[in-house]
């Protein structure tokens, strides 16, 4: 999990509040300023405005979708793509709003492009949550978290096969006394395995 979702509410109420403040200031100036343009944008935005409500409580439920745990957050792709959706809507809103402010005579066929964006969208949420799944999984298993049996048996495979090894190679550079030492460790080791293992089977 990311951030928490008491955060992520709290930082997008902000950010939007922020927004309003700044609107609220534009809309101030428009009245007071005589400059058509800018009046025509913060218009614009006036009229967008509940659009833009809307636009960011779907923003924020993503957010926090994508910050679930598996496999809750599987819902993540399908909010982003309806995300995706109300901004390619409100681009075309954009857009439109400056060919007509500008007497452009283009026509762009915006619609066309809502649903292969969308399906991308989509099929790159799953991707991407499958992949970080598949790495947290591999990192709890090498850590030994979730299969400490199996990884006290790598160990003690280990363990016998250093045993085997040390009675086969020749220590002609190696004194006696530390050989003999090495020698005693990995019995002890192993003994103390094996002692482990009866344990757990007579408490079974």
């Amino acid at each position: 999990m990311g951030k928490s979702i008491i955060r992520i509410i709290i930082s997008q109420i902000i950010g939007f509040l922020i927004f309003l403040i700044l609107l609220a200031i534009a809309n101030y100036f428009s009245n007071n300023l005589n400059i058509k343009m800018f009046s025509d944008i913060v218009a614009f935005l006036n009229s967008n405005l509940m659009f833009l409500v809307f636009l960011t409580i779907i923003g924020l439920t993503n957010e926090i979708f994508w910050n679930l745990i598996f496999p809750i957050n599987l819902i993540a792709p399908i909010t982003s793509s309806v995300f995706t959706i109300y901004i390619l809507l409100f681009f075309k809103r954009l857009l439109d709003f400056l060919i007509e402010y500008e007497n452009l005579a283009i026509n762009i066929p915006i619609e066309q492009l809502f649903f292969p964006i969308t399906l991308i969208v989509l099929i790159s949420g799953y991707i991407i949550i499958l992949v970080r799944h598949n790495k947290s999984t591999n990192i709890e298993d090498r850590s030994g978290t979730k299969f400490p049996d199996k990884k006290k048996e790598i160990i003690r495979k280990e363990i016998k096969r250093l045993n085997r090894d040390l009675k086969e190679i020749s220590w002609n550079d190696v004194g006696d006394e530390f050989k003999d030492a090495l020698y005693k460790l990995g019995n002890r080791i192993n003994n103390f395995l094996d002692e482990d293992k009866k344990s757990k089977k007579k408490k079974k």
